[in-house]
């Protein structure tokens, strides 16, 4: 049973004007507030990853490796937008959490954001990190693009990741599934129109459809987490689904 405390959140969440339907100058803005009400980590490391222009948080004699990706529809966000975020999620993995940056769009379109998130990658196995201890993260379009790091991983004959966690994950770009429309109603921050929009200024004239994208169109498997209340919460299943293809 949700607590009286969360539910007077969520109705307090529904009252907030929706940043998919900000014009995109005042969305930025106001995601640099997106952790506002969350809690502080407590006897987290925060230092600067200027190679990939992120941020640590570090768990004391952790050595495993958490590469995560914040959301924002490939159009807004930033490292600072998800440093409570990773230092909540070292202290319950125990790990060191590494938040790259990566270029947005419409400045940056597709496939940008997955050359930059590829490159950290590459930067955290150069500087001591393992494949085998080494875990690709993030939630929403962060999400989505863990999912698309490691498709290009293998299709570039990378050395893989251990695996991915994929939260609430946009993965159809598309918004072709069966729960944009079903939980519509239910989504207190999402719009069909406004995931087309951001799409479209992620892609760029350029085929969504297309597995680096959309990785629901993939041959690739995955265990994903996803809300029930989220407009794109069925690509979750689609994405898990998919065959795998062993790479080499």
């Amino acid at each position: 049973m949700i607590s009286k405390q969360a539910q007077d959140f969520w109705t307090l969440l529904k009252t907030y004007p929706k940043q998919i339907q900000m014009p995109l100058s005042q969305a930025r803005e106001a995601d640099t507030h997106a952790e506002d009400f969350t809690s502080e980590p407590a006897g987290i490391n925060f230092t600067p990853a200027p190679e990939v222009d992120g941020l640590w948080a570090e768990v004391p004699g952790a050595d495993r490796i958490i590469l995560y990706f914040f959301g924002g529809g490939f159009v807004l966000g930033s490292p600072d937008t998800r440093r409570k975020t990773a230092g909540h999620l070292a202290l319950a993995a125990k790990a060191r959490v590494l938040v790259p940056n990566y270029r947005l769009a419409p400045e940056h379109p597709f496939p940008a954001a997955v050359d930059d998130s590829v490159r950290a990658y590459q930067w955290l196995l150069g500087h001591g990190g393992e494949p085998s201890k080494t875990i690709v993260a993030g939630d929403s379009a962060g999400s989505g693009l863990a999912v698309s790091t490691a498709i290009a991983l293998r299709d570039r004959h990378l050395p893989m990741c251990a695996g991915i966690v994929a939260l609430s994950p946009w993965a159809d770009l598309t918004c072709s599934g069966e729960s944009v429309t079903s939980r519509a109603a239910a989504d207190i921050e999402c719009t069909r129109s406004g995931l087309l929009e951001m799409a479209g200024l992620y892609m760029d004239g350029a085929d969504p459809s297309q597995p680096l994208a959309s990785p629901v169109f993939a041959d690739f498997a995955c265990c994903l987490s996803r809300r029930e209340c989220n407009m794109y919460s069925r690509s979750g299943p689609a994405l898990s689904r998919k065959p795998t293809r062993r790479s080499h």
